[in-house]
């Protein structure tokens, strides 16, 4: 993990709502302050991830505010929920926004992605495509279940 930190341009920081993982959260920023130091500092970008969906229970919105107070992290609006969808798609091998294309969980993976890559926003919006995907070193022949995933993050990968 240290060689990666090291190479890395970005990092991407899931942080459960919670006082233990806004601490944990910390202390993995000084650790990569630690690994980096003297060299350029990769990115660090934070979001929160299985997020209350009860706008009533505060323990989401108390550690986005955390996190965004802490230094040497970015904070990223977009969260990613606790939701039914996740668990399922897994069984099923699909990703959430194959399993259910128009549902809360694609939803929030999309938000997330138009922020971490605002110029592969509008990859989102567009459907999915069938048949040979061309990449940056040649052309790929995709599965009918990879498409979906590929078209939506092709940005992403190439």
């Amino acid at each position: 993990m240290k060689r990666a930190i090291t190479i890395s341009d970005r990092i991407l920081v899931p942080v459960p709502p919670s006082q233990a993982d806004i601490w944990s959260a910390q202390r993995f920023i000084h650790f990569v302050e630690s690994l980096v130091s003297g060299k350029s500092r990769p990115e660090i970008i934070g979001f929160i991830n299985r997020a209350d969906t009860n706008q009533a229970i505060r323990e989401t919105s108390e550690a986005a505010a955390a996190l965004v107070s802490l230094p040497g992290i970015r904070y990223l609006k977009p969260r990613i929920a606790t939701r039914t969808v996740y668990r399922r798609s897994f069984s099923e091998g699909l990703a959430v926004f194959e399993l259910e294309p128009r549902g809360k969980g694609a939803k929030e993976w999309n938000a997330l992605v138009a922020a971490l890559y605002p110029r592969c926003s509008e990859a989102l919006q567009r459907p999915c495509w069938h048949g040979w995907a061309g990449v940056e070193r040649g052309q790929v022949r995709l599965t009918p279940r990879l498409q979906c995933l590929v078209s939506r993050w092709a940005c992403v990968i190439v």
